[in-house]
């Protein structure tokens, strides 16, 4: 019998082992309430403790502020605390109508304008370009502009807005 108790015993421990290693992770960020989304997915606020099964992409959100990405794994030390950096007050260019998708790129990269903002913005100045392209298009099946006008005027619309 008490062979039997040790077997089970040991069977129990080992598939105990065998099991997942898990880890838990205290996420705050000064300053506090910032987004916490794990994969992609919102799951609340900072700080908050999470569980880590498996390896995870980590973001940290708050408005005006850079976000923190990392990625997490049960390995993970038992506190991540981030320092959010505010972003840099910037003249806001996205609403001036010369600014260039190129311009509108850099501001996204850098943390400078959110991608709801630089997509909407992208769309606002692809637009643009589409009707001078149109404008143009129509002056030179109207005769007003030779072809070679018409290719040099299509340079500088792209130009304008491209950047």
């Amino acid at each position: 019998m008490i062979k039997f108790f040790a077997f089970v015993v040991s069977v129990v421990l080992l598939l105990i082992g065998c099991g997942s290693s898990s880890t838990d992770v205290l996420v705050a960020s000064k300053p506090s309430d910032a987004i916490i989304l794990l994969d992609d997915v919102e799951i609340g606020l900072t700080p908050m403790k999470i569980t880590v099964t498996k390896k995870v992409s980590i973001e940290i959100r708050k408005d005006k502020f850079t976000s923190y990405q990392a990625t997490l794994s049960a390995e993970s030390a038992p506190n991540l605390l981030v320092a959010l950096e505010p972003v840099e007050k910037v003249e806001d260019i996205t609403q001036d109508d010369s600014v260039t998708i190129a311009q509108l790129k850099y501001m996204y990269n850098t943390g400078k304008i959110s991608k709801t903002n630089f997509d909407t913005r992208v769309r606002q100045v692809r637009s643009r370009m589409d009707m001078d392209l149109r404008a143009a298009k129509a002056r030179y099946i109207q005769g007003e502009l030779s072809k070679s006008k018409y290719n040099q005027l299509v340079k500088q619309i792209k130009h304008k807005y491209l950047g």
